[in-house]
């Protein structure tokens, strides 16, 4: 983690995202930050150099592991498809 977030600071691509503005609307920054942070360290641990690839490999991933997940539960209900009500 340590690693992943000197990185980002020493990135000179990521310049000005790194700022923190303070705002009355609701919108918290910190996301974006720990979003940083965690793909980085992503990135560095799949020896992917491109952060936006990294990325999209990443969501990749977890999208094919969240359907084989809801396919799982829905087999393991011995439910329907439509995933409505039934017996537990």
């Amino acid at each position: 983690m340590e690693k992943a977030f000197e990185s980002i600071c020493n990135d000179p691509e990521l310049g000005g995202l790194l700022n923190l503005y303070f705002s009355a609307h609701g919108f918290n920054s910190l996301f974006l930050l720990s979003d940083l942070v965690f793909i980085q360290g992503i990135a560095e641990k799949s020896e992917e150099p491109d952060l936006e690839a990294a990325q999209k490999k990443l969501m990749s991933e977890v999208s094919r592991a969240s359907s084989n997940l809801i396919e799982f539960a829905r087999a393991s209900r011995r439910l329907p498809g439509s995933g409505t009500s039934g017996k537990r």
